[in-house]
């Protein structure tokens, strides 16, 4: 696998035949990981069932023609019932 210059995130190739090992073995250890060469028909099902065993986020990168994606960790306040912080109320006097 590699390694973006001035990334400490591994970047997945999923055109290798043992991507998804590496995927889930980075996400068993906690790791986000990017993946190149992505396609949603052939490698999202197998992305959406490891982000539900993990504690990463699944997503697919903002432009379609990337052909990437990325898990990341999950935020705290998209785990909970409350609604996310707005820094109201933290300022000092």
């Amino acid at each position: 696998m590699r390694i973006r210059s001035g990334s400490k995130r591994p970047v997945v190739d999923c055109a290798h035949p043992d991507w998804k090992e590496a995927v889930h073995s980075h996400l068993y250890n906690g790791i986000e990981v990017d993946l190149i060469n992505f396609e949603y028909s052939l490698h999202g099902e197998s992305c959406e069932l490891l982000a539900q065993s993990s504690t990463m986020e699944f997503k697919l990168d903002r432009d379609p023609d990337a052909r990437a994606a990325h898990f990341r960790k999950k935020e705290d306040w998209r785990d909970s019932t409350t609604q996310r912080p707005t820094g109201e109320g933290s300022k000092h006097p």
